[in-house]
């Protein structure tokens, strides 16, 4: 069964409220009419050409850009202290191992206007059995964990932060970690192997930091240094200075958008009543005196409904039912614009 809401989106006082399908289970209660008469309005809320982005509320509809990829670079330093060079007894040659991330992530906005983001953030809660493990093997002694944590755990209080961005109506920006120290959320970049890294402390302290990314590419110069994994005795291969190991690259995010999620992202910007049409037209002259066709042409338009009423004075969101519009409103509707026009010739058809 389907009903026309126009009339209670316009009419808030005679609408429902709570969940659309109470006792429904999982999203069904979670989505309710409120949210879908703020959808309705979102067309009324620009601001001139910009549009603010929002959290997702009971009582209203969120208005956000769209997380298409995040990617998460892990590897390790391992780094020693040996001032005046390296001892000549590998028993005596200690080493630290520093694991690190390098994280970067693409946001895009899905709508057709600009849209202003600020103080945006990207927490983890991916509810998976993965594990991050750093180990090493020494010849007589075998393997050797430095880090073996649940994924889970070592990520859950780490928070990506876009202070401020504006997107244009359908742009993705690439983000990196600003390389600009932060004092303010309690760290600053310090030089190592393989270039510059802030500490994370938020896995041995159990409380969320955060890191701020700005729209810029760091060259892959900067990296988030997780806690000392441990202290490895023996006979590495080294320079005299400090070892950057390879990073080995993984995805913790879904790299692959599907319909659905764009869909998704898209539905707050789509306007009510913003139906195009194709419309094709046929007109033909005949020869009065021989019945022959003199002249013919075919047109094509490109029609848009719109939320706005034929007669102005009724405002876009007055109710449609009838008696409370002018007569031109109840009579014609609302708009149609011909966005464009062309002639065709019988070989397009």
């Amino acid at each position: 069964m389907q009903e026309d809401l126009t009339y209670y989106f316009e009419n808030p006082a005679e609408a429902p409220s709570g969940a659309i399908s109470p006792g429904g289970g999982g999203a069904l209660d979670r989505v309710t009419w409120e949210q879908l008469q703020s959808f309705y309005q979102l067309g009324y809320e620009r601001s001139g050409d910009t549009i603010t982005a929002r959290a997702q509320e009971a009582d209203s509809h969120g208005v956000y850009p769209l997380l298409v990829m995040l990617h998460m670079n892990f590897g390790f330093t391992v780094e020693n202290n040996y001032a005046a060079g390296t001892p000549s007894d590998p028993a005596e040659r200690n080493y630290q191992v520093y694991g690190h991330m390098r994280p970067w992530f693409v946001l895009a906005n899905p709508y057709n206007t600009e849209l202003s983001v600020s103080n945006y953030r990207i927490r983890f809660n991916q509810y998976t059995a993965a594990r991050l493990q750093i180990s090493y093997q020494q010849s007589g002694v075998g393997v050797t964990d430095l880090i073996d944590e649940s994924m889970d755990d070592y990520l859950k209080n780490l928070v990506f932060v876009v202070p401020e961005v504006p997107l244009e109506a359908g742009e993705a920006l690439y983000f990196t970690l600003d390389t600009t120290d932060h004092a303010s959320y309690g760290y600053s970049f310090t030089a190592g192997s393989g270039g510059f890294y802030a500490p994370y402390q938020g896995y041995a302290t159990n409380t969320p930091q955060q890191f701020v990314f700005t729209a810029a590419d760091d060259a892959g110069l900067t990296s988030i240094r997780m806690q000392n994994a441990g202290t490895v005795t023996g006979d590495l291969s080294e320079d005299g200075g400090s070892t950057l190991a390879e990073a080995s690259s993984a995805s913790t995010m879904p790299g692959w958008v599907l319909q659905g999620d764009l869909l998704q992202a898209l539905a707050p910007g789509l306007s009510v009543r913003s139906d195009t049409f194709t419309i094709r037209a046929y007109g033909s002259v005949l020869d009065p005196v021989s019945g022959k066709l003199s002249a013919e042409a075919y047109v094509e338009a490109v029609v848009q409904r719109s939320p706005e009423y034929v007669d102005t004075n009724d405002a876009p969101a007055a109710s449609a039912a009838l008696g409370t519009l002018s007569a031109s409103n109840q009579l014609a509707g609302r708009k149609f614009t011909v966005v464009d026009i062309r002639f065709l010739d019988e070989s397009s058809l």
